[in-house]
């Protein structure tokens, strides 16, 4: 089979990334991405399988398209002076491809499962430049400004399409031949039946799945500030999180045609990493453009569930469509361990990276932690007032000393303190 397709959908996402970062001492930027709307026009090739012709399997290729919404605010740290920032709407143009199967339901509707891979290319559009700020006593100061100019910007798109279609012309009620008249076909044999039962179904079971992501909480000005609202403060991003999940599921249909489905699963994610970000913070009297630390051991763990109650509109022999109404929850804990300072502050040699690393264990106080000893030194306080002395934060910003750190098993004194500032500490178990 041979055809023609064109199809137009609206987007909405939200992307953010530090950009136009090339040092510790550079004022960055926060650039986010919205895509508002995608399309494609395609030529279409399939075949159709079984007896009676009823599933096509296909595959797709022709032009895509985008719209999307760029914004870019520099990391000023609330210094109104300094601020940056632009707005662009962006259409990208570029090849998409794809593959499908559609498996018809009646002479006038048919469901399809579709994916496709839209690759846009490179647009060239305006950002905001960048300066570079040398931390002096007092704040820091500006050494070279670079005005605005022009970035590229790629867009690619991977889309999963689940849709329902209607064959022009054709009786929206209409039967293939040998259906009951006077209504769907029968999806159960009522026959069988138990008495009192005749209509009604149950069916459930458990599954597994597996997935990798990330996920990125940004901390920056409010709505009414000044400040454009993306210009970052901090940004912790996890990333490569593994997550490994079951879930049980069940569905009850009536002789009413009305149904009442959910399910609820759970599982643990690991194997992946935080970054921690910050931008022109405050330390020892000076203003620092830039900091990151790494996080290199993040886990957690994940519960969900839903329910639903619909209508089924077509049933017949081993399929129904419906449409539903429910409640979904879903509650992500993520946790990371470890400091490793990558830029900034925290990678001064006298400071932070010696400081960090002569610490790298469950110390009383809970600081620069990274071994697996670590968890367990946190998590055996059993009240939340135990665990604030385990993994206390400090409010206070000392200088960074430059003093040899004390033993682990004396006091806490000033220069670990100054440690601990260096190395960024947070609680045993941050809940995002």
């Amino acid at each position: 089979m041979l055809g023609v397709e064109a199809d137009a959908s609206l987007a909405r996402g939200d992307g953010t990334v530090t950009c136009y970062e090339g040092s510790q001492q550079q004022i960055g930027a926060t650039c986010e991405s919205r895509p508002r709307a995608t399309g494609t026009v395609t030529a279409r090739v399939g075949y159709a399988l079984g007896p009676s012709g009823y599933t096509l399997v296909y595959g797709k290729g022709g032009v895509g398209w985008a719209i999307d919404h760029i914004d870019m605010a520099g990391n000023v740290g609330g210094i109104t002076e300094l601020t940056n920032s632009n707005t662009q709407s962006v259409a990208f143009w570029g090849g998409t491809a794809g593959v499908g199967i559609e498996q018809a339901l009646t002479p006038a509707w048919s469901l399809k499962v579709e994916y496709d891979y839209l690759g846009l290319g490179v647009r060239h559009i305006a950002n905001v430049g960048s300066m570079t700020c040398v931390p002096v006593v007092g704040g820091c100061v500006l050494t070279t400004i670079v005005p605005p100019g022009i970035s590229g910007v790629a867009q690619n798109f991977q889309e999963m399409k689940v849709g329902l279609n209607y064959r022009w012309g054709v009786d929206p009620w209409a039967r293939w031949p040998g259906a009951a008249s006077g209504g769907p076909a029968p999806v159960f044999d009522r026959a069988s039946a138990p008495a009192g039962l005749s209509g009604w179904a149950f069916e459930g079971g458990g599954r597994y799945f597996g997935s990798s992501g990330r996920y990125s909480k940004d901390f920056g000005f409010l709505p009414l500030s000044p400040i454009p609202a993306i210009s970052s403060i901090s940004r912790l991003g996890f990333a490569d999180m593994q997550t490994n999940a079951g879930e049980f599921f069940g569905r009850i249909d009536t002789p009413l045609d009305l149904f009442v489905k959910g399910y609820v699963g759970g599982g643990v994610s690991g194997h992946g990493h935080l970054n921690d970000e910050d931008f022109l913070i405050g330390q020892g009297g000076g203003l620092f453009p830039y900091s990151n630390t790494l996080s290199p051991i993040a886990d957690g763990r994940i519960g969900y569930g839903a329910i639903d109650a619909g209508y089924d509109v077509l049933r017949g022999p081993g399929y129904k469509v419906g449409a539903f109404a429910g409640y979904f929850q879903l509650h992500q804990f993520m946790q990371a361990f470890g400091c490793s300072p990558l830029a900034g502050i925290n990678s001064t040699a006298d400071s932070g990276e010696r400081l960090c690393a002569a610490y790298r264990k469950c110390d009383m106080a809970g600081r620069c932690v990274s071994a697996p000893a670590a968890r367990q030194c946190c998590r055996a306080a059993s009240s939340s007032a135990a665990r604030l002395r385990i993994c206390p934060m400090f409010s206070s910003t000392p200088s960074i000393s430059t003093s040899s750190p004390t033993p682990a098993s004396s006091p806490p004194t000033a220069p670990r303190r100054a440690m601990a500032k260096a190395c960024r500490p947070r609680p045993c178990s941050p809940t995002i």
